[in-house]
């Protein structure tokens, strides 16, 4: 097995956005029984919990990381509308299928992504859930197997939990004619995402949560340093392939570096953020089609 050094650089080519959440999500995958056993390392199976906002990157990580230690890798959507309450155990079911076809063996191995935890919590749906998780074996085609070896990564949606949970606010100026608007309304943020935070950490901490993830990773906000990085830096990139059409002599001065900060500055701005890349890129080609070959 190569070293966590080894892999961490190979994954952070492609995913460059947050080097300290890739190092603990390497970490923790390393030390699981599936992959510890074809090494050095003590077999600790570890569930994780990967939290943060929409768009910056989560499930491309976790792909990559499946990748690097040759893991079949699977998303389960875990929301409502295709979830737990329709059809969750279909899709469950076609998961172990597939693994068993990839593994060829009756102790699985493999990654599956459970895509829109947030759903599952905002819905009361986590019991149900984590008894899928603890399943031990199950019978797949005739064929009896065995799942302790699954790594099961939790994606959790933080904006997206936030804005659908109708949580009241209660935010008490007491002080109205001592504060100027401009400091009431940094109190007023303050308070607010002081509740915020504590509204999260009950649902991280609460007792479902760690009864399926044992492992809870935080991945922060992408900022513009960590899009740069992306765009100019990941062989994955959507900019790197708008480049090569990009005839800069006839563009008019519209350089690679204009180029990166247009983008660098509507991903920011947009809800989508990492997801939106390709219909930046593609508006950015339309307006400037005078200006750039044609794609071959």
């Amino acid at each position: 097995m190569e070293n966590i050094k080894d892999i961490y650089n190979t994954i952070y080519k492609k995913c460059p956005q947050d080097g300290e959440t890739l190092y603990k999500l390497i970490q923790v995958m390393m030390h699981n029984k599936n992959i510890s056993d074809k090494g050095n390392y003590a077999g600790v199976h570890k569930n994780i919990l990967l939290a943060g906002n929409f768009g910056i990157g989560k499930t491309t990580m976790v792909r990559e990381c499946a990748k690097a230690f040759n893991l079949p890798f699977h998303e389960l959507d875990a929301s409502l509308q295709y979830g737990i309450d329709l059809g969750f155990d279909e899709s469950f079911y076609e998961i172990i299928n597939e693994l068993r076809l990839e593994n060829r063996d009756e102790l699985l191995t493999g990654v599956v992504l459970i895509d829109n935890l947030d759903e599952v919590f905002l819905n009361n749906t986590q019991k149900s859930l984590g008894n899928y998780m603890k399943n031990r074996t199950m019978e797949v085609s005739d064929n009896n197997v065995f799942l302790d070896n699954i790594i099961y990564v939790g994606e959790f949606d933080i904006g997206n939990y936030l804005k659908k949970s109708n949580f009241n606010f209660n935010v008490k100026l007491s002080l109205d004619k001592i504060f100027s608007k401009k400091k009431r309304a940094a109190f007023v943020n303050n308070e607010t995402l002081k509740q915020y935070n504590k509204m999260i950490y009950s649902v991280f901490n609460s007792r479902d949560m760690w009864n399926m993830f044992a492992e809870h990773i935080i991945m922060p906000d992408l900022d513009k340093e960590a899009i740069r990085k992306i765009l100019e830096d990941s062989p994955m990139s959507e900019y790197q392939e708008f480049l090569s059409q990009l005839d800069i002599d006839e563009f008019g001065g519209f350089t690679n570096k204009k180029v990166v900060d247009y983008v660098v500055s509507s991903v920011m701005n947009s809800p989508l953020k990492l997801n939106a890349v390709s219909t930046i890129l593609n508006d950015l080609y339309i307006d400037g089609k005078k200006h750039v070959k044609k794609p071959r």
